[in-house]
């Protein structure tokens, strides 16, 4: 905080005193959770972003994922979710992955490693994420990785996303997943306040009368930056990599948010638990249910698919700069005792932050939450004017009050 002494004139020298206001701290920040219109306070985004691979600086590159229909009607998309609860780069099995513009005589399990570069969807960069042929420079991605290995994995569950001809139809679709050893190299702005929309036409397909298939894709704007070219933040909280198997590589590694609380009632829990990007729910399984009172008997506040969808308190999540706070928050119990990512009682989704921007650095492990205030010309105000007069030839004493400087 910058302050600027206003002068006044006096008739005579006087002892000043200047009240000044205290420096500004940040936060806190807190929401209201309850189920809202859209529902996205319950079930929140996920992060798309457009995404494709590179043999090199200058080579040629493809997508990852043909446009097209696949063997049993699975359809695989160009568009990747941003995934920090995956350990992978991975392409969905179904999908044909070739170089110089689909060449059959070469697969992307011949090219690995390779460079991974991507950009949100807001960019409208299409959907290889910058040019597909070999005009296309990292300079064009905003994500640019070099040497990931790329998996072709048979696990990789498909989302169901919207079709433009009819908006209460999904179609499946088997996107790709840009894990750890991308998200752990990246600093990503993910702004849930600001939603874009991409759509893929994968064809006509005969099943509905040869319409095109043209699905929708909406997430939060997402923006990628090199280090301390990132835009400041309010509020700051710290993400410890999962301590797993030392025979794991450090840019394989997951995060869990530290010193997180859930209350309800009487009951309250705290500690670090796993973080999630890729998941639009916040589940807690029964060891975090029981301490927050939470039984068979609670009336379900959303559907989430399974188990209960229960609405606590509040969830608050503590930095050094100040709380983040969800009142009313929305959470799914598995009613199992199963854990997350290993120990972890509870795994945090993107319901939480769906009233906020959220700066993920993967890099220096801290997750950031709301805009900081922009920067602005100091204001000096010393107060009302006053006359004073002397009383004696060493002048007067006055008292300026500079709080609204």
């Amino acid at each position: 905080v910058m302050a600027r002494l206003l002068r006044k004139r006096f008739s005579s020298a006087a002892s000043i005193a200047l009240l000044v206001a205290a420096p500004a701290i940040a936060g806190p920040i807190t929401v209201d959770g309850s189920i809202d219109p859209a529902n996205r306070n319950a079930v929140g985004d996920l992060p798309w972003i457009y995404i494709g691979v590179w043999e090199g600086t200058g080579a040629d590159g493809y997508p990852l994922g043909e446009v097209t229909w696949q063997n049993d009607d699975f359809l695989v998309t160009p568009i990747a979710l941003f995934d920090t609860g995956s350990t992978k780069v991975a392409v969905s099995e179904p999908t044909d992955l070739y170089l110089n513009n689909f060449d059959p005589t070469k697969t992307i399990e011949d090219s690995n490693p390779v460079e991974v570069r991507g950009n949100g969807l807001q960019d409208g960069a299409g959907p290889w994420g910058v040019s597909p042929t070999n005009e296309g420079g990292p300079e064009e991605a905003g994500l640019v990785v070099s040497g990931v290995e790329v998996e072709v994995s048979s696990t990789i569950p498909p989302k169901v996303v919207p079709i433009t001809y009819s908006p209460d139809f999904g179609v499946e679709v088997f996107p790709s997943l840009v894990g750890s050893p991308v998200t752990t190299q990246s600093i990503a702005l993910l702004d849930y306040t600001s939603l874009a929309t991409a759509t893929v036409n994968f064809g006509p397909d005969p099943g509905i009368g040869g319409n095109d298939v043209i699905a929708i894709f909406e997430g939060p704007e997402i923006s990628f930056f090199d280090e301390g070219e990132a835009p400041a933040m309010e509020l700051m909280f710290s993400l410890t990599r999962i301590p797993e198997s030392s025979t794991t590589p450090e840019n394989r590694k997951r995060y869990i948010l530290d010193s997180v609380t859930f209350n309800n009632g009487s009951g309250s829990t705290s500690g670090s638990f796993f973080y999630d990007t890729g998941t639009t729910v916040t589940f807690i399984n029964n060891v975090i249910a029981a301490s927050l009172g939470i039984t068979s008997a609670t009336a379900p506040s959303f559907d989430c698919g399974f188990g209960i969808g229960a609405e606590i308190d509040s969830f608050v999540l503590s930095g050094p700069l100040g709380d983040y706070t969800v009142n009313n928050a929305q959470v799914c119990w598995t009613q199992t005792d199963g854990t997350f990512a290993g120990p972890f009682n509870a795994l945090i989704g993107s319901n939480l932050f769906s009233q906020v921007p959220v700066l993920f650095d993967g890099i220096n492990n801290t997750l950031s939450v709301g805009f900081a205030a922009e920067n602005s010309p100091p204001v000096a105000d010393a107060g009302e004017d006053q006359t004073v007069e002397c009383t004696s030839t060493l002048g007067a004493s006055v008292v300026l009050d500079g709080t609204g400087s």
